[in-house]
């Protein structure tokens, strides 16, 4: 430092999802320790101009991590003392489908195949139509839909909280998996890049009172939004070569190195990477692959996932046959800790696996078994699934280490609701003659598009919407034994073109009330609705004038 400059730093922390606490700027004379992930510096001359100015992050070791109860736990499990654990690492990378996987990564995974003995699973189902339905599968084990089999010839499972919305509700001290971790001695670490809030929060929900883990970029994505500091955070990301999320990478790299002899779990949510944009992580495999590689002796001891929660659907191809497939397919590999790469019954467990139609829910299991029963086993005994020591939840997946049942389990019993199966009865076109149907599945559908704008209290911005006459309006029809049909229906609105999905039951009502935007809505709703879950759903009013 400068004998003419005088420098001041201020601790950045979240107050909640949306703002900050920011504590008091200190003067900063000779070496300071910071007891904060990321902090605000600036710098000035003797005449009082500001002279150098950066928002920073790097890891503040903790001293001691404080020891927590873990009443989601029987009281009568425990772990031997001596049972080695393993460090459990998540990347997701947002609308990252198998496929598309495949196509743009082959460097990187041909590098967790082949050096850390990583396992493809081809047929992972979403539970949901976005990112923060499926992470309440994957983290959480919940399902906040409910659930009926393609022709409602079963009971239909109901939302885990009824009419409740898990969106409407804290998080704190329920079922998300890294606090489980967290709570059994693991130090951790929670990572995201999107600038309008976290998975759980995006577009108007609760989140977190309190973050779930240890170290957290959460401040930074705050004042990435922030009137005043915003600009100075992208600046500085421009000066640093910083893109599409990937500062993350630091932030882990130097998570993994300061706490090498401790036992970790991790998740990192890269979301600006390929939303909206399919073609951009091509020249990101490099990246991915650099990354894994300059860590690999961390990640030798770990079980590692690299994983999208759902395929693309803000591009034109979702809306081609395949790019409807692959929404519903997301990528998925976990690699094995290098000391148990001998263990031919997990080993083949895996690969057995690999071939099989999973959910989000098994990932949960997954994490779940390495957290408690394998751990417990030493990860001996595989040979078959184990009730999971957990109180007052039902555990709706299956492990992956496990053998997973040999026929073919239905959506129905994986919780998945029948909208977003993979595996589906063939639909083909409905016949020209039947008018009645046709009128009826017309009328019914616009009408539930636009109670959207009323349940979202969105009539004053948002214009009702109408079928844009010169589109096709594609239905399509199913039927089993003559019992049941099912409609699904392709749609073109007016204004806007605007693009949606969805299926009706054969009394013309919506299955699960559900309308999917297959299009970019961006420059047609934003103009006027910011945060709203039925952003999808407008086309402001004021485009019109």
């Amino acid at each position: 430092m400068k004998d003419d400059s005088h420098c001041f730093c201020s601790c950045m922390y979240t107050k909640n999802e949306f703002s900050l606490n920011a504590t008091q700027y200190v003067y900063i004379k000779g070496s300071f320790k910071l007891n904060c992930d990321i902090f605000h510096l600036r710098c000035y001359n003797l005449l009082g101009n500001i002279i150098y100015e950066d928002v920073h992050f790097h890891i503040n070791k903790l001293d001691k991590i404080p020891k927590e109860s873990t009443p989601f736990l029987k009281e009568n499990f425990s772990i031997p003392k001596n049972n080695k654990r393993y460090d459990v690492h998540i990347y997701v990378i947002d609308s990252l489908s198998y496929y598309h996987a495949l196509r743009a990564l082959p460097k990187t995974r041909k590098f967790l195949k082949e050096k850390l003995n990583g396992v493809e699973m081809e047929y992972l189902n979403v539970i949901g139509a976005d990112s923060r339905l499926n992470a309440y599968g994957f983290l959480l084990n919940k399902q906040n839909m409910n659930v009926d089999d393609f022709f409602s010839l079963s009971k239909t499972k109901k939302s885990d909280l009824g009419d409740l919305d898990l969106c409407k509700l804290y998080l704190d001290n329920k079922t998300h998996i890294q606090e489980y971790y967290r709570r059994m001695g693991y130090v951790t670490l929670g990572a995201e890049d999107y600038e309008n809030g976290g998975i759980f929060v995006y577009p108007e929900c609760f989140g977190f009172k309190k973050e779930p883990a240890h170290h957290t970029l959460k401040p930074l994505q705050v004042l990435s939004i922030h009137p005043i500091m915003s600009k100075l955070v992208k600046d500085k990301f421009e000066e640093k070569c910083y893109h599409h999320g990937f500062h993350m990478m630091d932030y882990m790299s130097d998570f993994l190195k300061k706490y090498e002899n401790r036992i970790k779990m991790t998740i990192i949510w890269q979301t600006n990477i390929i939303y909206g944009n399919l073609n951009s992580i091509f020249a990101a495999d490099e990246i991915y692959y650099k990354f894994f590689k300059k860590n690999i002796k961390y990640y030798n001891n770990s079980f590692s996932i690299l994983m999208g929660d759902h395929g693309d659907k803000m591009d034109f191809f979702s809306l081609t046959d395949i790019g409807r497939y692959e929404r519903k397919n997301p990528y998925f590999i976990i690699t094995i800790p290098e000391d148990l790469r001998s263990n031919d019954q997990l080993i083949n467990n895996l690969r057995e696996n690999s071939k099989k139609h999973i959910s989000h829910f098994d990932i949960y299991a997954t994490l779940l078994d390495i957290l408690t029963n394998a751990h417990k086993d030493g990860f001996k005994m595989l040979e078959k699934q184990k009730q999971f020591p957990i109180k007052n939840d039902e555990i709706k997946g299956l492990s992956l280490l496990r053998p997973l049942p040999n026929y073919n389990r239905t959506c129905y019993d994986m919780s998945i609701p029948r909208q977003y199966c993979l595996c589906k009865p063939t639909f083909e076109l409905l016949p020209s003659s039947m008018t009645e149907e046709r009128n009826k599945i017309e009328k019914s559908f616009i009408k539930a598009l636009n109670n959207k704008l009323v349940e979202g209290n969105l009539t004053e911005k948002c214009t009702e919407m109408k079928l844009d006459t010169s589109e096709k309006f594609v239905i399509k029809f199913a039927r089993v034994e003559n019992l049941k049909i099912v409609y699904k229906m392709y749609a073109v609105t007016f204004p806007g073109k605007a693009k949606f999905y969805a299926k009706m039951d054969n009394n013309f009502k919506i299955l699960n009330n559900e309308i999917i935007r297959l299009d970019v809505y961006k420059k047609q709703a934003e103009p006027c609705v910011k945060y709203s879950n039925y952003i999808q759903y407008c086309y402001c009013k004021s485009l019109l004038l």
